[in-house]
């Protein structure tokens, strides 16, 4: 059976955690080919972690990720699945108030949002961002201090705190007249979290799943990776003109999205062989698993080619390219085996 977790508690036990007794998911270890993935899902990672759920199975659609043009899919967790798996409801909110009060106001009824701010002046991205290039990201704020100005919150792999002039510039008044003077707000409604027992979670998990691979046969796309190599091999020219300033933006929005979405694939496909206690069912699994890594690791390779490119150098894509393509549609071909084994 499921029962309810009273949402309340949920974010009050959010609003207790400090940077210094905050621990990673496993996922955004050193060992992951891609540590920090992309802001939206990092900050899903550490709710759900934190919240003590397991939160594999809700980037599941990361398998039904396709092409977009220019690009790969930025990939984000879905409302459906979230209301699948834990009866989480998150959309978007709109801020006719000072965004610190509406923050403030959430958090006292027991909900989360995820808001985009100016990485400006959020210190965890010293180096990077910090004070140094004004840029959009989303955080999760879990603990907002009005008197103290002060504000504790998730971004990319971990939990961060500001104080003072950071605050004002990020949520406080001085952000009204900044980088993202209307930022984009997801609201996350807690009050209907809930956790089931280990006889029904995987049941929910296989839904959501199912769905995705679903969309998969209904897409246009017969093979999205390839279409995004295509794509990337088209740009040589364009990477060798411009620089490595090009190349971040270009890259991030190409190899590293479909490089984490293949990294995500393999742990939801493992995470089912895992789960799985049937060995002829399992095996697919684990091979598709196999499969998503590889496609995972390729990528980050093809990432540091084009760089070589940006960099004036030549080196030869095409072997890249093919592996890549090769690996993604292996994994994608053995989760249909699965999924028409399992009917």
């Amino acid at each position: 059976m499921n029962s309810p977790f009273p949402s309340a508690s949920s974010a009050g036990a959010l609003s207790g955690l400090t940077p210094e007794s905050f621990v990673r998911h496993w996922v955004h270890g050193e060992e992951s080919d891609w540590s920090n993935t992309n802001c939206y899902l990092d900050v899903w990672m550490n709710v759900l972690d934190s919240l003590g759920l397991d939160p594999i199975p809700a980037f599941a659609s990361a398998i039904s990720a396709e092409f977009v043009g220019d690009q790969w899919e930025f990939l984000k967790v879905r409302s459906e699945d979230l209301e699948t798996l834990y009866g989480i409801r998150f959309g978007e909110y709109d801020t006719w108030r000072p965004l610190h009060e509406h923050l403030a106001g959430q958090l006292a009824s027991g909900n989360l949002a995820i808001v985009e701010v100016d990485a400006f002046y959020l210190p965890d991205t010293v180096g990077v961002s910090y004070r140094e290039e004004h840029t959009k990201t989303s955080i999760a704020p879990v603990l907002l201090d009005q008197d103290a100005h002060r504000l504790v919150y998730f971004h990319n792999g971990g939990l961060h705190e500001l104080f003072k002039e950071d605050y004002d510039n990020t949520v406080g008044a001085a952000s009204e007249q900044g980088f993202v003077p209307r930022p984009y707000v997801d609201l996350i409604r807690l009050d209907g979290l809930q956790r089931f027992d280990a006889g029904r979670f995987p049941a929910a998990a296989q839904q959501v799943l199912k769905a995705h691979l679903r969309r998969i046969g209904n897409s246009s796309q017969q093979h999205p990776m390839v279409q995004l190599t295509d794509y990337v091999l088209s740009q040589r020219e364009v990477l060798a003109e411009s620089g490595m300033a090009h190349f971040h933006q270009f890259s991030f929005a190409t190899t590293r999205q479909a490089g984490l979405s293949a990294m995500f694939a393999s742990e939801v496909a493992q995470w089912f062989a895992d789960a799985e206690t049937r060995p002829e069912v399992a095996l697919p699994l684990g091979q598709a698993a196999q499969a998503f890594a590889e496609a995972s690791s390729t990528a980050k390779r093809l990432q540091f080619q084009l760089a070589r490119v940006a960099a004036g150098r030549r080196p030869d894509l095409q072997p890249t390219t093919e592996a890549l393509n090769e690996a993604w549609d292996r994994g994608i071909t053995l989760m249909k085996q699965w999924d028409a084994f399992d009917e």
